[in-house]
């Protein structure tokens, strides 16, 4: 009890001169949702109300949706299996996409700060890095585009229902984790986004990709995939889809 009583006095000093306890640099996400098997030595993160990792750069971000014909109901039930334990990619059943998800026009790099962390661990990578990283950062986007990138699914897959080859690969980003992976700067030939009056207008794009505007008049959006001419973005397909649709009723209403 003596050594005890010694030992708590001498920390009571400790603390009252300022002394901190270190964290251990340990979380559960490490558990719950460890990185992807494969990633890149360089791998940048995507902001959207928290910041998730990707494995690679941004802009090479594979679609994880699969590429296969139709399944029947009992071969999709056991592959949607293999694939929600993350072994059908690896085990090659099924063929993953080889589209990019990036689309400069969606997103821009950004300033965040740092998710906080605990103890001199973490208050050491705070001030290493000011407390700010840079992102590609989805906040302003309407839904229906941030939840393609969530998905971690190309243009030509966003709306598809066919199984993913893959789960989507986005890792939470833990600062103890991934303090090697804070930019302090935006990737090289990158343009930050800019504001006009308080709205933020996206000039994201990573250089070397080329960004074909969709055909409808007015329409602002594009994408950096390589498409035919006359492509139409998925909103314009869907608008023009329910307008077709709305002209076939006034075409044929019900009970003529």
């Amino acid at each position: 009890m003596e050594l005890v009583g010694r030992l708590r006095a001498h920390m009571e000093r400790l603390t009252a001169r300022g002394f901190v306890p270190d964290v251990v640099p340990h979380s559960e996400d490490e558990v719950r949702q460890p990185d992807p098997k494969r990633v890149e030595v360089v791998r940048h993160a995507l902001h959207y109300m928290s910041v998730q990792l990707a494995p690679c750069p941004i802009d090479e971000v594979r679609c994880v949706a699969s590429v296969e014909p139709p399944l029947e109901e009992a071969e999709f039930g056991a592959l949607w299996a293999d694939a929600s334990e993350g072994e059908a990619g690896d085990e090659g059943r099924l063929s993953r996409c080889t589209n990019t998800v990036f689309d400069p026009s969606e997103g821009a790099w950004e300033q965040v700060e740092v998710p906080y962390a605990p103890g001199r661990a973490g208050q050491a990578i705070l001030s290493a890095s000011a407390g700010l990283m840079w992102v590609w950062s989805l906040q302003g986007l309407p839904f229906i585009e941030v939840r393609r990138w969530l998905a971690q699914r190309c243009e030509t897959h966003h709306l598809s229902n066919v199984l993913d080859a893959v789960k989507p690969e986005w890792a939470h980003f833990d600062t103890f984790r991934h303090a090697e992976h804070i930019l302090a700067a935006p990737p090289l030939g990158s343009v930050p986004a800019q504001r006009e009056g308080g709205r933020r207008r996206p000039t994201g794009a990573l250089p070397g990709r080329s960004r074909q505007l969709c055909a409808t008049d007015g329409c602002p959006n594009g994408t950096g995939a390589v498409e035919p001419e006359g492509w139409i973005c998925y909103v314009c397909s869907r608008t023009r889809a329910r307008r077709e649709r709305t002209h076939r009723r006034h075409q044929n209403p019900p009970g003529r």
